[in-house]
């Protein structure tokens, strides 16, 4: 079962069991979602629309589209538009981190209220998230991947960074990854 289709059962049952919190929250992950199926599909059919424009133009000046090639490619858009289970766990990531911030900010203008309702939002989100690591695991594959590309001081940080971000994206905070990665490599 996708996040997605997961989010969409706990929304019902949150609505049946009256939890407004987690209403509240399931419904803005899921609008996060559909937000950036918007913006995929849009980046979609701006790549492949010369593919149904002939070039020529009628004698209104609005050009001349071949609709055969254009709902064929409308067709596959449809298809392609869906997030994959990794895009969906990069909304999620993303709705995790961006609570996190509004947290650090309101804790900075001390609004104790703003920071119990957002870390309240934060444990439903992070619900959805694979099981987070530790920091001893985040060192752990750290230090594998510090040894696989051979690095050796702080300017191999983004060799180190390609490479373990993929491995631990949506298991661990990348705040926390990146942290990790300069200590090991500053000495």
């Amino acid at each position: 079962m996708s996040f997605k289709d997961q989010l969409q059962a706990d929304l019902k049952t949150a609505m049946l069991n009256k939890q407004e919190l987690r209403r509240d929250v399931i419904r803005f992950t899921l609008a996060a979602f559909q937000n950036a199926e918007s913006v995929k599909k849009q980046k979609l059919v701006k790549e492949r629309s010369p593919l149904w424009q002939t070039g020529k133009v009628d004698e209104a000046g609005n050009p001349i589209i071949d609709e055969a090639a254009r709902d064929k490619q409308l067709a596959e858009i449809a298809k392609l538009t869906p997030l994959t289970d990794g895009e969906q766990l990069t909304v999620l990531t993303t709705e995790v981190k961006r609570r996190r911030e509004t947290i650090a900010d309101a804790e900075k203008a001390n609004r104790p209220e703003i920071v119990a309702r957002e870390q309240a939002e934060l444990d439903v989100v992070l619900g959805y998230l694979p099981k987070q690591m530790s920091r001893e695991e985040v060192v752990a594959a750290a230090q594998k991947v510090v040894t696989e590309v051979g690095a050796k001081g702080p300017q191999d940080t983004g060799k180190v960074m390609g490479k373990l971000m993929p491995q631990l994206k949506g298991k661990a905070d990348g705040k926390m990854i990146s942290e990790v990665v300069k200590e090991l490599l500053a000495g």
